[in-house]
C-alpha cells in the first residue's frame, strides 16, 4: 500500500452558467451547459478511481467554503459552508450532493482565481468567511502524568484546516494553471498543468505543535556489566508567564488560516507541568549512550499549543548500582541551554504543524548537568493511521 500526505482530491471541468443574489452567492440552482461537477474524493470518470487517504479526523468529513472570481469585484460564493461526509463503501467516496439538501456545484473555467477553505470535521462550531476563520472550541495542550494524558489526541486538537487557492496564469504561459497549498505556501498538484479541468489537493494540516523528549548517557565508570545506571524519575516544564494551556481559534485571510490567535482567558503563570513520570521505568540508561539511541520519554510527543517565548525546565533522578560499586542516587534540574556555552538558557519558538524533539544529553554523572544536544524540527503529517485503503493513479 502506497502512503501519501493526506489530500482531497476534486475532479475539474467545464463552464458554469448561473444567476447570483446581489449578496454574492450563487443561488442553490444548477443551471448548466455540460455535467462535469466538482467532485471531492474520487474523479468524474469512470475509469479513475483515487481515493483520499484520511486519519480519523477527515474520515468524519469536513466542512468546505469555495469562492470563484475569488478577491476580484465579481466574486461568489460557491459553496457556503457545504458539509461534505466520507462512505468507505460509496461509489463516491467524499459525497455533499444531498446532504443538508445541497446541491451539485460545477466548474466555470472563465472564473479564476478560485479558493477552497476547509476544516475537518463538520462543526457549527466553524466558521468560514473570505475574511478568514473562527473555531469556538477550544484546543488544548496535552500533558502526561504518570502514563495518563489530560486529554486524548483527538480531545486535544478537535480541527484541521486546509486552504487552497487555483489561479489561471494566462495562454501564453508555459504552465497556465497552478494550485497553491496557502497554509505551507507552496504549489500542490503540479501534474497535467496545461489542463485547467485536472484535479485539485487539498492537504489539511494542523494547528497544534508536537513537543516530545529523549534523554541519553555517556557511559560511566566502572566498565562492568554488571554496573546499571537506573531511570527513576523524569519531569519537564515549562516557564512561561502567559503560557496558553487551551484555547479557541481565529485567522484571518492576512495571517493565511494555519497562523491564526488561541485566545485563553486563563494563560497559566510561572512553571507549568507537561511531562512527569515516577518510579515506573526498568531501563538502564547505560543502554541509550548516543542521540541515534536516546530514550524516548514522551512516545508519541505532546500536543502543543502554538506559541513563542518558551524556556524548559527539566529534572531526572537516576540511580547507580552493582559492579561492585556503592549505589548512589543523582537528581538534575535544570534549564535547558540550547547553547552549551550559553548560561542564562534560550527561549523557544514552537509553530503549528510542527515537531520539535529535544534530545537530553547527559555528559557524566557527577557534573549534574543536562545539556540540550540538539532539537529536532520536523513536519507533523497528518496521516497517522492505515485503517482507510489507499488506491492511487
Amino acid at each position: 500500500m502506497q502512503v501519501i500526505r493526506p489530500i482531497c482530491l476534486m475532479a475539474a471541468a467545464t463552464v458554469l452558467v448561473s444567476s447570483c443574489f446581489s449578496s454574492g452567492k450563487l443561488k442553490e440552482e444548477n443551471l448548466v451547459n455540460d455535467h462535469a461537477p466538482m467532485v471531492f474524493g474520487n474523479s468524474v470518470s469512470a475509469a479513475e478511481t483515487p481515493e483520499t487517504k484520511a486519519s480519523a479526523l477527515l474520515a468524519q468529513g469536513f466542512k468546505v467554503n469555495t469562492w470563484k472570481h475569488f478577491g476580484d469585484a465579481a466574486q461568489q460564493t460557491v459553496m457556503d459552508g457545504y458539509e461534505v461526509t466520507y462512505t468507505p463503501s460509496a461509489s463516491s467516496k467524499w459525497e455533499y450532493v444531498g446532504v443538508r439538501s445541497q446541491i451539485q456545484r460545477y466548474w466555470d473555467l472563465g472564473a479564476f482565481p478560485y479558493e477552497f477553505r476547509a476544516v475537518s470535521p463538520y462543526s457549527e462550531d466553524v466558521t468560514i468567511t473570505a475574511g478568514g476563520l473562527t473555531i469556538d472550541k477550544p484546543f488544548c495542550a496535552q500533558v502526561l502524568l504518570n502514563g495518563v494524558y489530560n486529554k486524548g489526541g483527538a480531545d486535544s486538537e478537535p480541527f484541521v484546516v486546509a486552504q487552497v487557492g487555483r489561479v489561471d496564469l494566462g495562454a501564453g504561459a508555459t504552465d497556465r494553471y497552478e494550485d497553491r497549498d496557502l497554509i505551507k505556501n507552496q504549489e500542490i498538484n503540479s501534474a497535467s498543468k496545461a489542463n485547467g479541468t485536472r484535479s485539485v489537493h487539498m492537504p489539511f494540516h494542523h494547528l497544534l505543535c508536537k513537543v516530545g523528549f529523549r534523554v541519553f548517557i555517556d557511559d560511566p565508570q566502572p566498565s562492568s556489566p554488571d554496573y546499571q545506571v537506573t531511570l527513576l524519575g523524569a519531569e519537564v516544564s515549562v516557564v512561561k508567564d502567559g503560557f496558553l494551556t487551551k484555547g479557541t481559534y481565529a485567522a484571518t485571510a492576512v495571517q493565511g488560516l494555519g497562523r491564526g490567535t488561541f485566545t485563553d482567558p486563563s494563560p497559566v503563570s510561572g512553571e507549568y507541568c507537561l511531562f512527569k513520570q515516577e518510579h515506573a521505568y526498568a531501563e538502564n540508561l547505560r543502554d541509550y549512550l548516543n542521540r541515534d539511541g536516546a530514550f524516548d520519554l514522551t512516545p508519541g510527543e505532546l500536543q502543543q499549543i502554538p506559541q513563542e517565548g518558551v524556556k524548559i525546565r527539566v529534572k531526572i533522578r537516576m540511580q547507580t548500582h552493582g559492579g561492585g560499586v556503592v549505589d548512589g542516587q543523582y537528581d538534575y534540574d535544570v534549564l535547558l541551554n540550547l547553547d552549551k556555552t550559553n548560561p542564562s538558557g534560550d527561549l523557544f519558538t514552537w509553530e503549528s504543524d510542527t515537531r520539535y524533539i529535544y534530545y537530553l544529553h547527559i555528559p557524566n554523572l557527577q557534573a549534574h548537568k543536562i545539556f540540550l544536544d540538539t532539537c529536532e524540527v520536523l513536519p507533523w503529517d497528518i496521516v497517522e493511521t492505515d485503517d482507510i485503503p489507499v488506491d492511487v493513479e
